[in-house]
């Protein structure tokens, strides 16, 4: 047998034995009871990817405990992440608000809020680690940092979009177009836009 026919084969072995043992997998995920069964099933099956790491025997019990010791880290961070949003959720949905202003010239402010909240919350989960170290700023003020760091950047995102409209609608002779807060428009649309005079 060559090297490549006794990987190929361990791996197989692996993979059964990963199939064997995914209910107890799943179980240790969701022994945090702050986890949902969907998060707790991404982590059970992230297990994979970490597979070809195993040295061990491929023996039940040996096989459950790495992979206890391999999950264990990525369900507490979940868990804190979970935690974080519980705490800190209302505040960063209330940044976010201030940062944005109440004004009319968004179709539903309510989604760019809840859209915005959840870009924060993205950003917190893949910054969970540097986050769940103590710093000179709480976790608090990090956060709400976040939420107006990403208001303003969607803020300026619309106006950037807003004004190269308005200058490309300008470039076109005396157009006296109805588009003018139409967030994108085509040289052809531009142009039709112009022949209608």
């Amino acid at each position: 047998m060559t090297n490549e026919q006794n990987r190929q084969d361990r791996r197989k072995q692996l993979e059964e034995l990963y199939l064997r043992n995914y209910g107890r997998i799943l179980d240790s995920a969701l022994a945090d009871r702050r986890l949902l069964v969907q998060d707790g099933e991404r982590v059970a099956e992230s297990l994979t990817k970490y597979l070809p790491d195993y040295d061990g025997p491929l023996d039940d019990e040996p096989f459950q405990q790495w992979a206890t010791e391999i999950i264990r880290p990525a369900v507490s961070r979940l868990g804190s992440l979970y935690d974080m949003r519980r705490e800190y959720g209302p505040w960063v949905r209330g940044v976010i608000r201030r940062t944005l202003g109440h004004t009319s010239e968004f179709d539903d402010l309510n989604a760019v809020v809840e859209e915005l909240e959840n870009d924060v919350w993205m950003w917190a989960g893949a910054h969970i680690k540097s986050l769940l170290i103590p710093g000179t700023a709480k976790l608090s003020t990090r956060l709400c940092a976040r939420a107006i760091w990403a208001a303003r950047a969607w803020r300026t995102k619309q106006i950037l979009r807003r004004d190269a409209v308005v200058r490309r609608i300008a470039t076109v002779a005396a157009c006296q177009s109805p588009f003018l807060q139409c967030e994108v428009m085509t040289d052809a649309e531009l142009a039709s836009a112009a022949c209608d005079k």
